[in-house]
């Protein structure tokens, strides 16, 4: 399977993690001198990418000035200013007609990596309508802040979406480590110029219906940055050299 087209994520306003952000937009925080959104567009240069989507909203300015046009990366980037932020799920809905096939959409403010042909493999073989990576809380170098837990089954078919609340004892500890493949179908689904998210709405709502979303267990990291502890925590870990930075 070749690369499909991209959206990387980059329109949240960085309000938990204010204290380090300083204002400046989640995604161009410094790990070790080049900015989270850098390093994730290098890796997708890396893993085959080429046309790029990037949706903004919070101070957008700063996030095209910093990257561009992407062909310092090899990348072709384009941008999609949203100015009443979409959700993660509304941004894809809002670019529509940009996608032909197959959509590989990762957020622009976490650090993920792992082997994307890969993950492109499992989706192709398996004819799902999503796949979602996901890492294991047991297994893989994480900073304990990403997506909700997700229960499969022997196949990795995902089976449910679970919350674990105060006390219990979780049922999964797989989690959603936010890089998905998509296919176009599932568009008919997401409300047009609505917020509406991947974990909270959409993906639920297709499990509901029957649609197939296969799990891909990642072989790398998956660090979350969204407060200023899961930020020091990341720090740690590349610090002590535990993860590895390309």
């Amino acid at each position: 399977m070749g690369m499909p087209g991209v959206l990387v994520l980059a329109a949240g306003k960085s309000t938990r993690i204010q204290s380090i952000a300083q204002g400046i937009p989640k995604p161009l925080l410094s790990i070790q001198e080049r900015s989270i959104l850098e390093r994730n567009l290098s890796w997708l240069a890396q893993s085959g990418a080429d046309t790029i989507w990037i949706n903004l909203h919070y101070r957008p300015d700063d996030i095209q000035t910093a990257i561009g046009d992407g062909s310092e990366l090899g990348l072709n980037i384009s941008y999609s200013l949203e100015p009443e932020i979409l959700g993660t799920a509304g941004a894809y809905k809002n670019l529509e007609s940009q996608w032909k096939g197959s959509t590989l959409v990762v957020y622009g403010d976490s650090l993920v990596r792992f082997d994307l042909q890969k993950f492109l493999t499992t989706h192709e073989k398996t004819n799902a309508d999503v796949t979602i990576a996901l890492f294991d809380q047991n297994m893989h170098l994480h900073t304990a802040i990403a997506g909700g837990r997700v229960v499969m089954d022997d196949q990795n078919r995902i089976t449910d979406f679970v919350e674990t609340g105060a006390g219990e004892a979780p049922r999964s500890t797989l989690i959603n480590a936010a890089v998905y493949l998509l296919e176009p179908e599932i568009l008919d689904l997401i409300p047009e110029q609505t917020f509406y998210d991947f974990a909270r709405d959409l993906f639920p709502k297709m499990l509901a219906e029957g649609y197939y979303l296969q799990g891909h267990l990642i072989d790398g990291y998956c660090l979350g940055l969204d407060t200023p502890e899961s930020y020091a925590k990341a720090m740690s870990l590349i610090e002590s050299e535990q993860i590895k930075l390309a």
